[in-house]
């Protein structure tokens, strides 16, 4: 559509009129691109054609105001820390964006991401140091932003998506993970669309058990021949019954015969917790 612009615009540019007829065909390629992304929004996602994010759409990607969202743009020589948050209170209050440069270089950042991750591969207890040293780098500018916060959603670019923050240390014998529940998204228009494009689902239920599964009512080909006996599990059908009666409404529990393998691929989408206390085969 767009090259029928570009055509419309090298035939016309030298004939009389051609300001007209080449504004007219923008209006109708215009009218026809919002016509095409109506009927078929997610063609708009595929081809990246998506409006840029506000401060305030990117707020609006946090859970609550106990999140915060920090995108990294690495450089030659620097590399930026963009801190997105929102208040708790008032109500209706503006999110707060505040940009940290970091002084390092690409290369060096490069050097410190996979020497770090060298020492973890090898399980060498060295790399303490440096998981103190990459926090106080790339984390611990936004210290402010990030007190009182128990989420952490990360834009990481560059070699920073080989970094994994989660090691990383504010203090001794102490990780990031312990304090912030961490989670990446590849972009911050990509996680809009996928919040976006998420279908709708009923009320979430917290817990989803299975105990003690009826396996002998399971075709025989589904189940690994390794020379070992299924018996029943009578004390598993017991602790899922106990969950079931610990979370109350919020809980859904199958045992024995109820227990099937298609319940749980149907149902598992929809509960926070899922808990299968069956027989394990490796």
């Amino acid at each position: 559509e767009r090259s029928l612009v570009r055509n419309l615009t090298a035939q016309n540019s030298a004939s009389p009129g051609h300001a007209a007829r080449l504004q007219a065909a923008r209006r109708a390629y215009e009218a026809f691109e919002a016509r095409l992304y109506a009927t078929h929004p997610a063609l708009q996602v595929h081809r990246a054609d998506v409006p840029a994010l506000t401060v305030a759409d990117c707020a609006a990607l946090l859970p609550n105001a106990r999140a915060a969202l920090v995108k990294y743009m690495t450089t030659k020589d620097t590399t930026y820390m963009f801190v997105v948050t929102k208040p708790a209170a008032p109500a209706g209050a503006a999110p707060r964006l505040v940009v940290y440069p970091i002084p390092v270089k690409a290369l060096d950042l490069a050097a410190r991401v996979r020497g770090f991750r060298e020492h973890l591969a090898a399980r060498d207890l060295g790399f303490a140091d440096e998981a103190r040293a990459l926090y106080a780098t790339l984390v611990k500018p936004a210290q402010r932003e990030l007190a009182g916060k128990d989420t952490l959603v990360l834009v990481p670019d560059g070699v920073l998506w080989e970094l994994p923050f989660q090691a990383l240390q504010p203090q001794a014998d102490r990780y990031l993970i312990e304090d912030l529940a961490i989670s990446y998204a590849p972009s911050l228009t990509v996680l809009r669309e996928m919040i976006r494009s998420k279908p709708r689902r009923r009320t979430q239920e917290t817990l989803l058990a299975f105990g003690n599964p009826a396996l002998e009512a399971a075709p025989s080909s589904t189940l690994p021949d390794r020379g070992a006996e299924f018996t029943p599990l009578p004390e598993a059908e017991r602790q899922v019954r106990a969950l079931g009666e610990l979370y109350g409404r919020d809980a859904r529990v199958y045992v024995g015969a109820a227990a099937r393998e298609t319940l749980v691929k149907a149902e598992a989408p929809h509960a926070r917790i899922l808990h299968l206390a069956t027989h394990g085969v490796v």
